[in-house]
């Protein structure tokens, strides 16, 4: 690696890193900068969302960069960390990042449906169950989200229910659930940080437990689980190894600007509904949303 500062230049740092790199080097770094989505960028482990937003935006605005010391132009940029992001771009073109994203995210990719099943699949509903109520929603194959909403089952979500009350309560939701080709859920992974919410999380877990029973019923295959860092990954939702909120990606999907969730039709009724709900639901919203499209991206519609 050869750093700017230990070469001891003198000039200022305008015009400095095309010093540094040769013209093939400085092709390959700018091919990718100006190719790249955001979600490619923040594959490499470069650039924080917030620096690959602002690199995006600032391309958008002002067009393709034209030489590295531009990009010293963008909110956020500075000169030793481009540089070394120059050093690892100099050895990756726009389509090695694009499968460098895509490894990533799609490491140990779960569930597993045969080509026949993928081929089948008309219609995905992803759900987020709460200790009171499932969250839903429903895209078809061209993800045109169909459906979106949440129906309450329990008014006590902490109170110890019996087996019957669950059953009957279920099977009344699941009637009102949208018909799909199959189900997805998020296989989470529960924190016990107090003894005081063991009875929800008990709840919660006999509900799940209910819920997919019912909805396999004689078909083992119409229900499936993903695991949570992977969806965590395609999105890159995870900071300091916490799961972040996806608001942030529903919002570039209702204006247009979403990469990774690109193609998806929210309609307008559907936007409206969501923006009823108070923050917290409208996580458990975009939850289901992006768990429906990462199951579409990474195992459906993958070439």
């Amino acid at each position: 690696m050869v750093w700017i500062l230990s070469r001891g230049l003198t000039q200022s740092k305008d015009g400095m890193l095309d010093t540094v790199y040769n013209m093939e080097d400085r092709k390959r770094i700018l091919s990718s900068i100006n190719t790249c989505s955001e979600e490619e960028l923040l594959s490499t482990r470069l650039f924080t969302r917030t620096k690959s937003k602002a690199i995006i935006n600032y391309r958008e605005k002002n067009g393709a960069f034209e030489n590295l010391n531009s990009l010293l132009s963008v909110p956020g940029i500075g000169l030793l960390g481009l540089q070394r992001a120059c050093d690892v771009l100099k050895k990756l073109d726009a389509k090695g990042l694009q499968i460098l994203h895509e490894k990533s995210a799609a490491v140990q990719v779960y569930p597993h449906l045969s080509k026949a099943k993928q081929k089948t699949v008309e219609s995905v509903v992803a759900m987020d169950i709460q200790g009171d109520r499932v969250t839903w929603a429903k895209v078809s194959r061209d993800l045109h989200v169909d459906d979106w909403n949440q129906s309450l089952i329990f008014d006590r979500p902490f109170l110890r229910y019996d087996h019957v009350l669950f059953h009957n309560s279920v099977k009344k939701f699941l009637e009102q659930l949208p018909e799909a080709s199959l189900y997805i859920m998020e296989n989470k992974v529960y924190r016990y940080t107090n003894i005081r919410i063991v009875p929800f999380i008990t709840n919660l877990r006999i509900l799940e437990a209910v819920i997919v029973t019912l909805l396999n019923g004689a078909d083992e295959n119409k229900i499936y689980l993903m695991k949570s860092q992977i969806l965590s990954s395609f999105f890159n939702l995870s900071v300091g190894g916490e799961r972040v909120s996806g608001k942030h990606i529903v919002q570039d999907i209702i204006d247009e600007k979403s990469t990774m969730a690109n193609g998806v039709i929210l309609p307008s009724h559907l936007v409206n509904v969501y923006s009823q709900y108070d923050a917290i639901q409208q996580d458990k919203f975009a939850s289901c949303l992006l768990l429906a499209i990462a199951l579409y991206k990474l195992v459906i519609l993958k070439p």
